[in-house]
């Protein structure tokens, strides 16, 4: 791994530029040069208005830093982060292990909450008992419920937890967290982060049969999906509306749908998408697709 001034330098050089043309207001060529040759620590400020300079967002810095690998912490949190289905059992003990490898050389309060998620679902999925689960994401909740603000980090966590909670502490937690993704608007990830959360809220209401509302949930994910133009996530929409209008009544209409998500999974070839579809069907409507 390079030093900060190693890589700094790497982008420098690999982009053509001279120190000097990294000079600033706010950062003279003498000192750039200090931080470049490890001898000083750059204020917030100056750290910024050096990527801004380098044209360098903070992420990619730490991914050039590690020679374009991720590090430790960037590899857990990309793997959490592109997790499809509590079906991904193999995926998420993989993930744990690098959590608990991690954890035991330092402290760091999003990867343990990582780690805590993980057993959660893991424990959830294997024995369908949500008393089981809780007892692994509590804590998050006792430290996270009091807080005037939650952050992306806090939010990412609470939309993969609040519904092993009673229902109506995992009502309140979602209503407060489409309140908070708001402020995110303009923020990376935060559109992916809000659609998930809509279906799985979904998810959470056909469960506890409150389909009209389970119903507007999954038309608002929906819409959402076809304007980002994301496909598996209509198809987990369309497989969603046609399980609700089944228990609905409308069985012609609801079962349509789900036969249009099959087809859609079958195109994009995902037998573990298919196999979760197939399960969630028998497990909610009792029928074997």
């Amino acid at each position: 791994m390079k030093t900060l001034g190693e890589t700094l330098k790497y982008i420098r050089s690999s982009k053509g530029l001279s120190q000097e043309s990294l000079a600033t207001e706010i950062i003279s060529r003498a000192n750039y040069q200090k931080i470049e040759y490890d001898k000083v620590i750059p204020s917030y400020d100056r750290y910024i208005d050096i990527l801004n300079t380098l044209n360098i967002e903070f992420e990619e810095l730490g991914y050039i830093q590690h020679n374009f690998e991720p590090s430790q912490r960037m590899e857990i949190i990309y793997g959490f982060d592109n997790l499809l289905s509590s079906a991904q059992q193999e995926d998420m003990k993989s993930i744990g292990i690098k959590c608990q490898e991690y954890l035991s050389k330092q402290k760091d309060q999003y990867i343990s909450d990582i780690h805590s998620t993980l057993q959660a679902i893991i424990k959830l999925e294997n024995t369908n008992n949500f008393d089981l689960a809780k007892p692994y994401v509590s804590h998050i909740w006792e430290r996270l419920e009091p807080q005037n603000e939650w952050f992306i980090q806090d939010i990412r966590i609470l939309a993969n937890i609040f519904y092993l909670f009673p229902n109506y502490t995992a009502k309140n937690i979602v209503e407060r967290l489409l309140i908070h993704l708001k402020k995110y608007k303009y923020y990376k990830a935060s559109t992916k982060l809000e659609l998930a959360l809509k279906i799985n809220m979904a998810t959470f209401l056909i469960l506890d049969n409150d389909l009209s509302s389970a119903l507007e949930y999954i038309n608002s994910a929906n819409t959402q999906a076809t304007e980002s133009r994301n496909y598996r996530s209509i198809s987990v929409c369309t497989l969603k509306k046609g399980i609700i209008l089944s228990k609905q009544g409308k069985t012609s209409e609801g079962l349509k749908l789900i036969e249009t998500s099959i087809q859609m999974v079958e195109i994009f070839n995902d037998q573990l998408m298919l196999k979760s579809y197939k399960n969630e069907v028998k497990d909610l409507l009792q029928l074997n697709i």
